[in-house]
Parts: C-alpha cells; structure tokens; sequence
C-alpha cells in the first residue's frame, strides 16, 4: 500500500506482505520525483492502472528492473486510487514470476482498490468526528455557564459538568427532552418557538428564561443559542 502526497513529493509504504522474509522490505517515505517519472505520474493521477514486467523497461517508473528483479518481483500491476481528482494511494500487486494478468483479475484488484479507498475515506471522516467532538467538549467542559448541545429536533444529547452541577439532574433525566423540566413553565414557550425559528434560517439567537436549581429555586439566565 503507497500512501501518496503530492505536494511534499513523498509517498509512504505502509503496508507490505512478502511471501518471502528475505525479500527486503521497501516500507518508509520515498520521493515520487525519483521513482517515477513525469510521465508516470500524470497516468496515475489521470487514475490508470499500469501492468509492470520486470524484464521490460517501464516509461512510468525511475526504478531499474534489476533493483525490481532483486525485491522478488517479476510481474507487477498498479492501482491507482483517485479522490476528488487527487490521487490518494497506490495499490501495488506482485507475483515472482512473469504471468499475463488476466482480466478478471485486472478487475478485482480495481474493485479492492476502491473497497480499500472507501474504507479509508469513512476511517478519516470518523476520526474527524472524533477529534472534532473532543474538542467540543474540551472547550464546554472548560466554560462556567451552564451548557448543552441539541440535534435538530430539541431533543438534548450532551450537558457540560455545570449543568448537571446546577439542575441535579442525572444524564439520562436530562437527555431528549428531559432539559425542559428546569424551564419555568411560564418562559418555556417563547424560547421553543424562537429556537425553532432561528434553526430554520440558521441563525444565533439570545433569549431569557428562568431555570430551577438542584434546590428548587428558579433563576434568570440569558441563553445563547448557536
């Protein structure tokens, strides 16, 4: 598997498996400028796989065929996978002897490569998520107002430790809808009615309502709704 990064002119391989341990291993950062060649690189980045014999000079590629010989290869094709017109990595598939790819196969190493590709896709998407949550909740965490995040319908899904210090309610007595037992029963319809308003064209809204502490007193507060 090579990772590629064309800006920094690197690729990196990240994942190799040798049916022989005494093949060297070609894993680590290499430059793309000198393992392949212009030509080389703008048929992967068009997306074009490439059939590689190690006993036939290859235009695409920098790497002589006795330093190809000498990894173990003898017969090789190359995949590449393409994101948004930039190309992301290169599947690399050899055999130790010289064989005639056939088309099923050209195929399925195709079909793996965008298996492969998506499967990388959805793992970055998730640990952005991840991180991005993290920092939310670093940063809630952090302020002294009471705090809380709702989806789309009202319904709550994440409180700050202020909040569960002020209310004395637990988490799943807050969760969903729960949170509007601590409005004052005579502000909670104005806040609804505006919250729905501004998260139908997007916008930030201040309002004030009343909430009832863990003693059962109810205090003013100004509300910030992003």
């Amino acid at each position: 598997m090579v990772f590629v990064h064309q800006e920094a002119d690197q690729i990196g391989i990240t994942h190799e498996w040798r049916e022989n341990e005494n093949i060297p291993s070609i894993a680590g950062i290499h430059r793309i400028s000198v393992n392949f060649t212009e030509r080389g690189t703008q048929h992967y980045k068009a997306g074009k796989f490439s059939i590689i014999n190690a006993s036939e000079r290859n235009p695409l590629s920098k790497t002589s065929t006795d330093r190809v010989s000498k990894l173990g290869l003898h017969s090789m094709i190359d995949v590449p996978h393409i994101v948004q017109g930039q190309w992301t990595f290169l599947l690399t598939i050899g055999r130790s002897k010289a064989i005639k790819w056939r088309k099923d196969e050209i195929q399925l190493i195709q079909e793996l490569t965008t298996r492969i590709g998506i499967r990388i896709e959805r793992a970055r998407a998730e640990e952005a998520l991840r991180i991005s949550e993290e920092r939310f909740q670093t940063l809630a965490g952090a302020i002294p107002q009471v705090g809380w995040a709702n989806n789309d319908k009202g319904e709550a899904n994440y409180f700050n430790s202020r909040w569960f210090e002020y209310c004395g309610l637990t988490y799943e007595q807050s969760y969903g809808l729960g949170w509007e037992a601590i409005v004052h029963p005579d502000d909670a319809p104005v806040p609804k009615e505006r919250w729905r308003e501004a998260l139908a064209v997007g916008e930030v809204f201040d309002t004030e309502y009343r909430l009832k502490d863990a003693t059962g007193v109810y205090k003013w507060h100004i509300g910030r709704n992003i």
